[in-house]
């Protein structure tokens, strides 16, 4: 805690003596007011995990070792994995196709980057094939021949599609076209007539596609258990999921996909009793969460939240303290 100096002027103007009691009153608000700055990796500034991360630093901002929290806008996971793993940020979002490309060397990258550790898991990115109802297309195989918008180019969407679509053995030169944009670009093509399909990773209730069902008679298309399989198979960082019904309106049934686990990660090297206070402050402040963002329903908490990422032992003893999951 900071001390006021032993050596004070015996008397102060009355603008002085409001500049310090506004900085008093300033610093009482802070109850890390000691601590240190706590970097954290987001997303663009406009995105889910820049909106996730905003209100979570809220929260670290009450704990006693950190005094503030830079929030650093990203281009996502798998630079927010990068950035963690070399000290430059200390925690951040990240997803299961950044943690394993990253820890393998494997592209997109061209080394090996590791040190990065769970404590809990976000919303998943689901992958979701959107065409038109009245398209003919009933299948992923049926998909070969057509026009097809998949994520922005170079960007953890875009790698994770085209190694999903390569384990269904569809490589893109079986399209016709293939945009590498965003999801609301996609969308916007779809829309135009410009492609036939968007292949992408996102989140259920995706507003780029609600609002394109506005305007389009839309269907999603569901994987076999086969396609499941097979992809679960060839891609570590995919597991089965779930688009639930009435994510969309007009689709109320449960359709079979893949999803890419998103996971609030940390530097494996923090302290755990600092960990340990960071999990705490989120889980008890769930609900209060979940009303500023809706991605935050889909959570989870527990020694198994984060599948076959590593959970820091600072999480780990606090879901084992009050026993939360398994």
């Amino acid at each position: 805690m900071r001390h006021p100096s032993k050596h004070t002027k015996p008397r102060m103007n009355h603008l002085t003596a409001a500049v310090l009691l506004l900085s008093g009153l300033l610093l009482s608000g802070c109850s890390g007011e000691s601590g240190r700055i706590l970097p954290i990796a987001s997303g663009s500034s406009s995105g889910a995990y820049y909106l996730q991360i905003t209100p979570i630093a809220a929260l670290w901002e009450q704990l006693d070792f950190i005094s503030s929290c830079s929030v650093q806008a990203t281009t996502g996971a798998m630079e927010n994995d990068v950035l963690i793993c070399t000290g430059q940020a200390d925690a951040g979002l990240i997803d299961s196709f950044a943690y394993f490309a990253a820890a393998g060397g494997t592209e997109p990258y061209t080394e090996q980057y590791t040190g990065i550790s769970a404590i809990a898991a976000g919303a998943p990115s689901m992958m979701t094939i959107a065409v038109r109802a009245d398209s003919g297309i009933e299948s992923v195989a049926d998909l070969a021949g057509h026009s097809i918008a998949v994520g922005a180019a170079g960007s953890g969407a875009e790698f994770e599609t085209r190694f999903i679509l390569e384990a269904l053995g569809l490589a893109y030169s079986d399209f016709s076209r293939v945009d590498m944009v965003g999801i609301g670009p996609g969308f916007t093509s779809f829309q135009d007539g410009k492609v036939d399909a968007v292949i992408s990773l996102m989140g259920a209730g995706n507003s780029s596609l609600m609002e394109a069902m506005t305007n389009v008679d839309i269907k999603l298309l569901a994987l076999s258990q086969a396609e499941v399989g097979q992809i679960m198979a060839e891609c570590e960082f995919a597991v089965e999921a779930v688009i639930p019904g009435g994510s969309y309106s007009g689709i109320d049934q449960d359709i079979l996909t893949v999803s890419v686990p998103c996971m609030l990660a940390v530097r494996s090297d923090m302290p755990e009793d600092e960990v340990y206070q960071m999990t705490q402050v989120i889980h008890e402040n769930l609900d209060s969460l979940k009303t500023t963002n809706s991605n935050f329903n889909q959570w989870s908490f527990g020694p198994d939240c984060a599948g076959s990422v590593p959970l820091h032992p600072g999480a780990e003893q606090y879901y084992l303290d009050h026993g939360i999951g398994g």
